[in-house]
């Protein structure tokens, strides 16, 4: 089962995004669910959570440039959090 997962992974659950030279390829069934979800025709609130590294960001955006391509938005916002690092923080006495 593990294989033929891995195979329609790689060959058949793959998302064309225009402008891009290769399609955009999740790797687990969650992200194709995640992009999915994302380009449903009429997708409620998402939100994609998961550890540092799992696609979530590059999924997202790979989804929201094929939504605009196809004219259903005409603006993309990226966004990003900002977070605070301590070691780069001096201390204050």
């Amino acid at each position: 089962i593990a294989a033929s997962l891995r195979q329609a992974l790689e060959r058949g659950l793959a998302f064309r995004v225009p402008g891009l030279r290769n399609a955009v390829r999740p790797k687990t069934v969650m992200q194709h669910a995640f992009m999915s979800a994302l380009l449903a025709k009429a997708p409620p609130v998402i939100i994609g959570a998961g550890p540092t590294g799992t696609g979530k960001t590059h999924l997202a955006l790979a989804a929201g440039l094929n939504l605009l391509e196809d004219g259903k938005y005409r603006h993309l916002v990226i966004a990003r959090s900002q977070t605070s690092h301590t070691r780069s923080c001096p201390a204050r006495i």
